[in-house]
């Protein structure tokens, strides 16, 4: 979602600019399948907007109250569509003047999905806290840390986990930018496979027939917990400084005791300020 890109803005209580984001994007393997036979590609659309309003406690410091919504589409698999809000509290403090000062943001957010699919709809909320540096003019280092729980009324779709981020963005002349990104999460991840499985089984995962992805027979859903890196690079374009077009492509490597879970994604889109 957009509100880190909120704009923060300068006075007392002063209404930050709404943010949106189109994008569509491509992922490779959204059944997040550990065998190559169970691995389907699909693509979807995603709208995103966002706003904030911001009161300053001082010149270095700031609270932050905002509200996020999303529709997500997928035109092959209608029951992965969903549409979403929540709420946004948040505080930001900048230590020193000037623009290499480092940042320490927190933003705390709660919100619910209604899902296409009643047991994929949720109810959550997530915690984060973030370092960010300007090295120099055009160069900014990045370092989060997020703990987030999601609730289900579906058996398997319920997810805790805590990720680490560290991300650097590099201004590339006037117009271009591009930002890297990398990530190491643990938590529940959800996959899907056609059955038998008799070692998910012997395995002990709890395990759920969902015909989301129309494949003639039912697939098995089932959750674990489990380790995932992923790297991001992002190249992006202002097309006027309210608009600004992206390309984003991302690469992650799931992982258990015994399996192993491979994702690539790509997605393009433009994000709009007023």
């Amino acid at each position: 979602m957009l509100l880190g890109g909120a704009v923060f803005a300068e006075g007392l209580g002063l209404t930050a600019p709404t943010a949106a984001e189109w994008s569509v994007h491509w992922r490779g393997n959204v059944t997040n399948a550990d065998r190559a036979a169970d691995r389907i590609d699909a693509w979807n659309v995603k709208v995103d907007i966002a706003g904030a309003s911001v009161r300053l406690v001082d010149r270095r410091t700031g609270l932050t109250t905002g509200w996020q919504a999303g529709l997500e589409a997928w035109p092959d698999y209608p029951g992965l569509s969903s549409a979403q809000a929540g709420l946004v509290l948040g505080s930001r403090h900048k230590f020193g003047l000037g623009p290499l000062a480092p940042v320490l943001s927190l933003t705390g957010r709660l919100a619910a999905r209604a899902g296409a699919e009643r047991d994929r709809s949720v109810v959550g909320g997530a915690g984060q806290v973030e370092l960010t540096k300007r090295v120099v003019e055009i160069w900014r280092l990045g370092l989060a840390y997020e703990w987030s729980r999601e609730e289900a009324p579906g058996p398997v779709f319920d997810r805790v986990a805590r990720e680490g981020t560290l991300r650097s963005e590099l201004q590339l002349g006037r117009r271009w930018g591009w930002t890297l990104s990398v990530s190491q999460r643990q938590g529940d991840v959800v996959s899907y496979s056609r059955p038998p499985r008799p070692d998910l089984v012997q395995a002990g995962k709890k395990l759920v027939l969902v015909d989301t992805f129309r494949q003639g027979t039912p697939l098995l859903a089932y959750y674990f917990p489990a380790e995932t890196t992923s790297v991001a690079g992002e190249l992006a374009f202002d097309r006027t400084e309210r608009r600004t077009w992206f390309a984003r492509v991302e690469y992650r490597d799931t992982r258990d005791a015994t399996q192993r879970y491979l994702n690539t994604s790509l997605a393009v889109g433009l994000r709009h300020r007023w």
